[in-house]
């Protein structure tokens, strides 16, 4: 790091936006130091910035993705890779997207830089994960107790007529193929694990 040639302050920060060195002090820059691989790639990074501010998910993704193996202990690539993969923290990425943002988020995790909008955007998953399994879980209790319901109702209205019969025979099988397509035994699974558990990561988690 440069001292500053103005004032002669020994600690300047580096502004990616300049490709340079600014003084804290007195605001002096000097980007007579900085390499062109270091300029090309802070400008890769502001490109990918660019893109994600107007909505070209895609492009920022394609743009910023080779990074991350050029210089694979600065946080920033990663962080600007998962804004791009959240569309900027807004949505959970699927399949192929959602195993990349996974590993983002751990080598964030390694390098000690979850910053305060990914701590956010995992708190805000953590509350629609929670509330989709509650839901979810509590559907498949209702289906559950209606299905008995009726079975228990089902040799009565037999009892009453054949017709009747039929009918409630014909309302269970639905009842019980819609619980099936529900899948209960999973949902309640799910429900438990996110009652009991915290995630480390938002993107880790699979059914």
């Amino acid at each position: 790091m440069p001292s500053c040639q103005r004032c002669g302050n020994k600690y300047m920060r580096y502004i990616p936006r300049i490709a340079g060195y600014r003084c804290d002090q007195c605001g002096a820059t000097d980007t007579e130091d900085i390499d062109s691989a270091t300029i090309a790639y802070d400008k890769a990074l502001i490109k990918a910035e660019e893109h994600i501010v107007v909505g070209n998910w895609s492009q920022a993704i394609n743009s910023i993705r080779y990074l991350c193996d050029q210089r694979p202990v600065d946080p920033r690539a990663y962080q600007v890779l998962l804004k791009a993969y959240t569309q900027n923290y807004t949505i959970m990425p699927k399949d192929c997207n959602q195993k990349e943002a996974a590993a983002c988020w751990d080598k964030l995790l390694r390098l000690n830089n979850i910053n305060r909008e990914l701590l956010l955007y995992r708190k805000k998953q953590e509350r629609i994960l929670r509330n989709e399994a509650g839901e979810k879980a509590f559907s498949c209790v209702c289906y559950s107790v209606l299905f008995f319901i009726m079975l228990a109702i089902t040799p009565v209205a037999y009892e009453l007529s054949l017709a009747e019969g039929i009918i409630f025979t014909v309302v269970d099988f639905i009842i019980i193929c819609m619980l099936i397509e529900k899948e209960p035994v999973k949902a309640l699974k799910r429900h438990r694990y996110f009652q009991k558990t915290r995630l480390n990561n938002p993107f880790e988690y699979r059914d």
